[in-house]
C-alpha cells in the first residue's frame, strides 16, 4: 500500500513542480460575474434586454445604442470578503469555526460613450461608440483553521510520499531542475521536515513522528495544527464597443475585451507539539556524545502567482416587439487567455535546544500557457412601465469547450476539461420601482450553477477532475472506463439592494449593497498516507479537511454625465 501511495503523491505533486495548470485554473480564469455599474449591480446584472446603462454593455454589446445619448461614468465599490472557517483533523468532526474578514477597496468600472446621430429616420438612426472598464471577477478571501491532531501530520505525509527516493537526490538542491522528485518533497527535506532512516529499504521519518513498535512511524503525541490560505486579484476587462440603433426598435454591438488578471495565492500550513516531552530526536553530536532534542513546530508553504492577459468578442441585440416589452440576446465566442505563472515552496522546523533547526525555500519556478476560454450565449427579457421595470436573463457558459494549447503536452488536461468541466447555466432577475422623477430602488438576484462534474466508473467508484487526470493513463487504455456523470449540487448566489438619483440635468448617482454567497469549500491540507499507532497497527484515519464558507459583499457608487 505504501508503494501505491508515493506512486499517487509522485504524480500529483510533479503537477504542481511544472505549474498549477489544470481544469480548476481553467474555470477560475475563465468564469465571470460582472459588477458593473451600481445600477447594474443592484438590477442583479439583469441588462442583457435593458440597455442604456454603461455598465450593462458587458452583458449586452447592443447596450450602448439604446440610451440615444453619450454618457461617462467612474464607479468606486469597497470588496468585504469573509470567511467561515472549520477544521476536522480526521476529516470529519469540524471544531469551531474562525471567522476573518478582509476589505479593499476597488473601482470597478469607469468609462465613456459618444453617439453620433446619421440623420436618418428609419434604418440606420444612430451609431454609439464606447470605452469602458469592467470588473468580472474577484477572488479576495482569507481563511485559517485550527484543530489537535494526535495521528498523522504533514511532515508524515512527506515522510511517506519520499519512500524509496535516493537521499542524495533529496540533498541536492540541483534536483529541483534535474530529478523529476516533486518540489514539495524536495524542500520538506531540505528543509528539515523529514530524514532518512537506518532501514535500508529507503524510508523515511517526519520531525513529528517516532518508531512504533515494530519499528514503523506513527505520531507520539498530539500537535497543533494551523492551516491558512490567502486569495488576492481581481479580473478586470478593457472593452471597446460599438452599437448600432435601426429605426429604435432593433438594435446590434460588438465586444473587443482583453481581460487582464493578476491572481495571487498563498498556503501556509504549520504544526506544533502541544507537549514537546513526546516527540524527543536522538542524535550524537560531533563529539560522538548522545544528545536528546525535542520538536517544537515545522511549518510549509507554497506560493501561487498569476499574470493573466486575453481577448474575446462579444455580439449582441436587442429587439422591441411593443412599447414595453424588450427581448435581447448574446453570444461570446471563445478567446484566449495567456498565462504566466510563478510558484515556490518553502519549510522549516524548531526544536526546543535548535540543534535541529533549519528551512529551506525551493527556487522559483516559472511557466506559461495558453487557455482557449468557453462560449457562451444568452437571453434576457424586460418589461418597462412609466414607473419601473422588471428584467430576467438566462446564460449558458460551456466550460468544456475549454482548451489548454500543445496537442501533444496538454492531451490528458484537455480530456479531463471535456469530461469533468460541463454546462453553467445563470439566471438572474432585477427590479426597479421610481419613487418620482428623481429617485428609485432597485432589486436584484441571481444565481450561478457549479459547471464541475463527477463520474462513476465501471468499478462503481466516484470519479474526480483530480483522479482523473491522475490515472490517465488506464482510462486513456480503456482498462478502465467512465459510466455516467452528475453535476455538483451546488449554488453560488447573489442579492442586491440600491437606489439612484436622477436630476434634471446631466447629472446622476447610484448605489448599491450586494452581498454574495459562494458555496461550501473544502481542502485537504496534505494528502491521506499509511497510518500506524504506537502497537503497529494500521489506521483507518484520514487527513485533516478544511471547510470553508465565504460571503463577498460589494459597496459600491456610481457617479455619472449624460451629453
Amino acid at each position: 500500500m505504501k508503494t501505491r501511495f508515493a506512486l499517487t503523491a509522485l504524480l500529483l505533486c510533479l503537477g504542481a513542480a511544472a505549474g498549477a495548470q489544470n481544469m480548476y485554473d481553467a474555470i477560475a480564469f475563465s468564469q465571470t460575474n460582472n459588477f458593473g455599474t451600481a445600477r447594474s449591480a443592484a438590477l442583479g446584472g439583469a441588462g442583457t434586454a435593458l440597455g442604456g446603462d454603461l455598465g450593462m454593455v458587458a452583458t449586452n454589446p447592443a447596450g450602448s445604442a439604446v440610451a440615444g445619448y453619450g454618457q461617462a461614468v467612474v464607479t468606486q465599490n469597497i470588496s468585504i470578503s469573509g470567511t467561515s472557517s472549520a477544521y476536522a483533523p480526521y476529516a470529519n468532526d469540524f471544531g469551531a469555526a474562525s471567522n476573518r474578514n478582509r476589505a479593499r477597496y476597488i473601482t470597478p468600472d469607469f468609462g465613456a460613450s459618444l453617439a453620433f446621430n446619421t440623420g436618418n429616420r428609419k434604418g440606420l438612426r444612430r451609431v454609439t461608440i464606447a470605452f469602458f472598464t469592467n470588473q468580472s471577477y474577484d477572488y479576495n478571501s482569507y481563511a485559517d483553521a485550527y484543530g489537535r491532531n494526535g495521528k498523522t501530520s504533514k511532515a508524515g505525509e512527506l515522510a511517506s510520499a519520499a519512500w524509496g527516493l535516493d537521499e542524495s537526490v533529496l540533498a541536492n538542491s540541483n534536483s529541483y531542475s534535474s530529478s523529476g522528485v516533486p518540489w514539495d518533497v524536495l524542500t520538506g527535506y531540505q528543509g528539515g521536515l523529514i530524514a532518512s532512516t537506518s532501514s535500508s529499504d529507503g524510508s523515511y521519518i517526519g520531525i513529528t513522528q517516532g518508531f512504533n513498535k515494530r519499528g514503523l512511524n506513527y505520531v507520539p503525541g498530539e500537535l497543533s495544527q494551523s492551516a491558512e490560505y490567502s486569495k488576492t486579484g481581481v479580473k478586470k476587462e478593457a472593452v471597446f464597443n460599438i452599437g448600432f440603433d435601426f429605426s429604435d426598435k432593433f438594435y446590434f454591438g460588438v465586444n473587443i475585451g482583453t481581460p487582464r488578471l493578476s491572481y495571487d495565492y498563498f498556503e501556509n500550513f504549520s504544526e506544533s507539539a502541544v507537549n514537546t516531552d513526546n516527540f524527543p530526536i536522538y542524535y550524537d553530536d560531533d563529539a560522538g556524545i548522545e544528545r536528546t532534542d525535542y520538536f517544537k513546530s515545522a511549518s510549509y508553504g507554497y506560493h501561487y502567482a498569476a499574470d493573466v492577459k486575453g481577448s474575446y468578442v462579444k455580439l449582441g441585440m436587442i429587439f422591441l416587439p411593443t412599447r414595453h416589452l424588450r427581448v435581447g440576446a448574446t453570444v461570446q465566442l471563445p478567446g484566449r487567455l495567456k498565462v504566466s505563472e510563478t510558484f515556490q515552496y518553502e519549510a522549516s522546523t524548531r526544536t526546543v535546544e535548535g540543534a535541529w533547526n533549519d528551512n529551506a525555500s525551493s527556487p522559483v519556478g516559472e511557466y506559461s500557457y495558453k487557455i482557449n476560454t468557453p462560449y457562451s450565449i444568452g437571453a434576457g427579457l424586460a418589461y418597462s412601465v412609466d414607473r419601473g421595470l422588471l428584467s430576467v436573463d438566462y446564460e449558458l457558459v460551456d466550460y468544456s469547450s475549454m482548451r489548454f494549447t500543445g496537442v501533444d503536452t496538454f492531451r490528458a488536461l484537455n480530456e479531463t476539461n471535456r469530461r469533468f468541466a460541463g454546462v453553467q447555466h445563470i439566471i438572474r432577475a432585477g427590479l426597479e420601482f421610481k419613487l418620482n422623477k428623481s429617485f428609485a430602488v432597485r432589486a436584484g438576484y441571481s444565481f450561478m450553477t457549479d459547471p464541475e462534474r463527477t463520474w462513476s466508473n465501471d468499478l462503481g467508484e466516484i470519479v474526480d477532475a483530480s483522479t482523473f487526470s491522475n490515472n490517465f493513463d488506464d482510462y486513456d487504455s480503456h482498462a478502465r472506463s467512465l459510466v455516467s456523470y452528475r453535476y455538483n449540487n451546488s449554488l453560488t448566489r447573489t442579492a442586491s439592494l440600491g437606489f439612484g438619483y436622477s436630476s434634471s440635468g446631466s447629472f446622476f448617482a447610484d448605489f448599491v449593497c450586494r452581498v454574495t454567497r459562494y458555496p461550501t469549500f473544502k481542502v485537504a491540507p496534505y494528502y491521506d498516507y499509511d497510518v500506524y499507532d504506537k502497537d503497529g497497527k494500521l489506521l483507518d484515519v484520514a487527513s485533516p479537511v478544511v471547510k470553508i464558507d465565504r460571503n463577498l459583499w460589494n459597496l459600491a457608487l456610481t457617479v455619472g454625465w449624460r451629453f
